[in-house]
């Protein structure tokens, strides 16, 4: 658990950017939609941009204090940065990228080797590439080392996954949550996307005009609005029983026959609208998946229905609210969910 203390005051066109966070989170989110502010908010943590005013407090090293007249230079801040374009030097090769957030690193402050990292994130194979020759994802991973390797004490993370296809967004999820788990490092995650948001964070906060509107757990307080304007997407980290096998919670699941190169764990995706709801035992289907669990919550949505349901891990299903009126479905209803082979999504 990590401490975070965000508090800024600074004028930006069209609004007053005035925001205060506090929280214990192992992973910070903040949401909101396109030029609601969250970005300068990461660009004051980072030092790109200076607060009219505040204080940021990361783990009890302070950064910025206006009424103390402290603000820390960038370099000395020590905040590792990922956005959604890559910022990696194009004329050098994935080892040399990543060896320069080492050697820029002062020799005391050095936790990881750049060969830790590079094995850590399972990127042997791209040391000698350049950048030129990498995919979207892996961009991001090499980035992600980069900024890993200088030790950093917490990363900022700008809509890392937001130019990438489903398979590299899956990828990129796990290890970032590995990341947060084994490395332990303050991190705080920016992004439109209320399924990253949930897939990630433990605590969010809502910003919407240069305000903070509401914070907490996001799978508690995202209020119907965040959840209608999506297709929404459910991710989940399963272990690997065998080729078509994996366990979820206490439920098996069933995929195409895969090579997983002996991993133990993978992260899989859902979408909300591959999964059919049934009020009985379902019989002469082809899918293979079905799952018992009960309706924990629902919105409701002009023609459209988001359903959550329990089966040991929460997942949201999308149906129409003529098929939701036809199951008769209500909180706690029993409910099986049906779920096609194909359209569960991995990282190849």
């Amino acid at each position: 658990m990590h401490s975070f203390k965000i508090k800024i005051t600074k004028k930006i066109e069209p609004f007053l950017l005035n925001v205060f966070i506090e929280s214990n989170a192992n992973l910070l989110g903040l949401y909101g939609v396109s030029g609601s502010g969250k970005t300068t908010i990461l660009n004051c943590m980072s030092g790109f941009d200076e607060p009219d005013d505040g204080k940021i407090e990361i783990d009890n090293h302070i950064f910025f204090d206006h009424a103390n007249n402290i603000n820390t230079s960038i370099e000395k801040r020590r905040l590792g940065y990922v956005s959604q374009f890559s910022t990696l030097f194009p004329n050098m090769s994935v080892a040399k990228n990543i060896s320069f957030g080492f050697d820029h690193t002062p020799k005391n402050e050095r936790i990881y080797s750049p060969n830790e990292i590079i094995s850590f994130f399972g990127i042997s194979h791209l040391t000698d590439r350049t950048i030129y020759k990498l995919s979207g994802g892996e961009r991001q991973l090499v980035a992600l080392a980069r900024a890993i390797v200088s030790s950093p004490k917490g990363l900022l993370l700008d809509e890392p996954l937001s130019s990438l296809d489903s398979k590299s967004k899956i990828g990129l999820i796990r290890k970032l949550k590995s990341v947060n788990r084994e490395l332990n490092i303050p991190m705080v995650y920016v992004s439109h996307s209320a399924s990253e948001i949930m897939a990630l964070c433990d605590q969010v906060s809502i910003v919407s005009n240069g305000t903070v509107i509401n914070s907490g757990n996001p799978s508690i307080i995202f209020n119907h609005d965040d959840l209608n304007s999506i297709e929404f997407e459910n991710f989940f980290e399963c272990e690997v029983i065998d080729s078509s096998n994996l366990r979820l919670a206490h439920q098996n699941v069933l995929i195409a026959n895969k090579h997983f190169d002996g991993q133990s764990h993978i992260m899989i995706s859902i979408n909300s609208s591959d999964i059919i709801l049934s009020n009985h035992h379902p019989v002469g289907i082809s899918a293979q998946n079905i799952f018992l669990g009960h309706v924990i919550d629902y919105i409701v949505s002009g023609n459209n229905v988001l359903v959550l349901s329990d089966v040991g891990e929460k997942i949201w299903s999308k149906i129409t609210l003529d098929s939701f009126k036809r199951l008769k479905l209500s909180k706690s209803t029993e409910v099986y969910l049906i779920i096609k082979s194909s359209n569960i999504n991995f990282q190849n």
